[in-house]
């Protein structure tokens, strides 16, 4: 799709759009005008029929083990593991073949929370700023037009310990 002219064109450099929800996210490259979905993750929620699911175990005691029936409810967290190690293998394969310079990080608060650890450091070097939302369904055209306008939150993907050695390498 191209870009309106009174949006950033990304004639510098390849530039990632990362839209991260909790379950779905989608990547845009965006460059010289034109922005286009390049990929999509999606992890549907698992539909059990009858008495399909994860079986809950806890111990209690010495040894001692107790097994409940058979949740009815998947695993919240592994589905997010899941999706977290599908999309950012995704992401990798992309900058490494397209040798992207910015990243733009658009999620929901309650998203970053696993996304922060789960982006490699290459990737983590190259995000610009995160904005705030959730944007799973809105345009790529959009998206830009949000990184033209609205402030964005500065990106802080960096340990406390991390920033420190920096900042003792900056003196």
């Amino acid at each position: 799709m191209q870009l309106s002219k009174t949006l950033p064109q990304f004639t510098d450099a390849p530039t990632l759009l990362l839209v991260v929800g909790w379950q779905h996210g989608k990547i845009f490259h965006a460059l010289n005008g034109f922005v286009e979905q390049v990929g999509e993750i999606l992890i549907p929620k698992h539909v059990y029929s009858d008495n399909e699911g994860h079986f809950e175990t806890r111990t209690k005691g010495a040894g001692g083990t107790i097994r409940s029936g058979v949740a009815q409810e998947p695993k919240k967290e592994h589905i997010r593991k899941e999706f977290l190690r599908r999309f950012m293998e995704t992401v990798g394969e992309f900058v490494a073949e397209h040798k992207v310079a910015k990243i733009y990080l658009f999620s929901p608060p309650r998203g970053l929370q696993g996304l922060e650890s789960s982006l490699p450091s290459e990737i983590r070097g190259l995000t610009q700023s995160f904005y705030s939302g959730n944007y799973t369904h809105t345009a790529p055209d959009d998206l830009v037009g949000i990184i033209q306008k609205e402030k964005p939150k500065p990106v802080d993907l960096m340990s406390e310990e991390a920033k420190k050695i920096l900042d003792r390498g900056a003196r």
